[in-house]
């Protein structure tokens, strides 16, 4: 009870605080002392440290007697040239200038991987070191994301083969902007039908905007492989409007091909080669429509079950196929 009575004594004793001044000091900021001013601190600038360029390779082979080999860099890959890839990359173990002879994109400029189940990566990036113009990988398990990264660091490739393929890599066609294409083979692939090909045929307004690119990167094709494709004549239609240069086309074991689609396209396409074997709807009517190409040097009938023979002697007695066929420009395949 004493203990309670002195603090009663000492809140009565002190002095009470107004409200205003207790509140002004509960606001009062606190001070926060500066540092002593000192120089700033030094930015370094931000620069990209790349690597030196590779030296040229080496024009002779060193020997162990500190000579030059009697055969020079050309001589060497005179004699590799006459080798196989495989055998090439046996060579290129040997020394490291035979890596770097070895490495020539002269020998390289056509790379075969057909039929190789599985594309590793270090195949891929084996593919990109070498750079070839011409590139088969039909009948593998080559993916979208794998097509699409070879596709946009190989600026040098002009002829890609992806026979037996499917839809959702066929597609990674339409997100690159290059290479330019000339020989493109899709053959029984699947999914190959007439959306998929307007997807590559045809670029959307605002697909590639800021690039400049106003054409798809197949509007140079020259020759295009679809046989046993699920294509009609949309397509055969969308190749005459966007691919100008088109010569060679395989249509071959397109169910949906007819008459009516030859004859959209006669006169309007400057196509050298059609192959139309095993098209089961074609009939002797095409014929007439196929008179009206005029560069046409190769026509494949083949297993064209509604198209018969007497009809194709009449096609070639014409004046114009006549002298094509005389002088040996016109290869009529029935």
């Amino acid at each position: 009870m004493e203990s309670e009575s002195s603090d009663d004594e000492s809140d009565a004793s002190s002095p009470a605080i107004p409200d205003e001044v207790a509140t002004s000091r509960m606001r009062r900021p606190v001070v926060v002392p500066k540092p002593p001013p000192g120089p700033p601190p030094e930015v370094q600038p931000k620069r990209i440290v790349r690597p030196c360029p590779v030296s040229p390779p080496p024009q002779s082979f060193p020997l162990e007697n500190d000579q030059n080999h009697a055969m020079d860099r050309q001589l060497w890959l005179s004699v590799f040239s006459f080798l196989s890839q495989p055998e090439l990359c046996v060579c290129m173990r040997v020394c490291r200038t035979w890596n770097r002879w070895c490495m020539d994109r002269r020998l390289w400029s056509v790379i075969d991987l057909s039929e190789k189940r599985a594309v590793t990566p270090s195949a891929l990036k084996g593919i990109v070191r070498r750079q070839p113009t011409t590139l088969n990988l039909s009948w593998t398990n080559v993916t979208f994301k794998q097509l699409q990264w070879l596709l946009n660091r190989l600026p040098r490739i002009r002829e890609l083969y992806l026979s037996g393929t499917t839809e959702a890599t066929v597609y990674a066609l339409s997100t690159v902007t290059c290479p330019r294409l000339k020989v493109l083979g899709l053959s029984w692939s699947m999914g190959i039908t007439d959306s998929l090909m307007k997807e590559l045929l045809v670029l959307d307004s605002d697909s590639r905007a800021g690039t400049g690119e106003n054409k798809s990167s197949l509007s140079r094709l020259s020759t295009l492989f679809l046989s046993g494709s699920d294509v009609t004549g949309s397509t055969l239609r969308l190749l005459v409007q966007h691919c100008p240069d088109l010569r060679k086309l395989d249509l071959s074991f397109c169910p949906g091909i007819t008459d009516q689609d030859i004859e959209s396209v006669c006169g309007q396409a400057s196509i050298n080669e059609f192959l139309l074997s095993g098209c089961a709807k074609l009939s002797d009517k095409c014929l007439s429509f196929l008179k009206l190409f005029p560069s046409l040097i190769r026509l494949d009938l083949r297993s064209c079950t509604g198209v018969t023979s007497d009809a194709v002697h009449e096609f070639v007695k014409t004046p114009k196929d006549l002298l094509k066929l005389m002088a040996g420009k016109l290869i009529v395949s029935m």
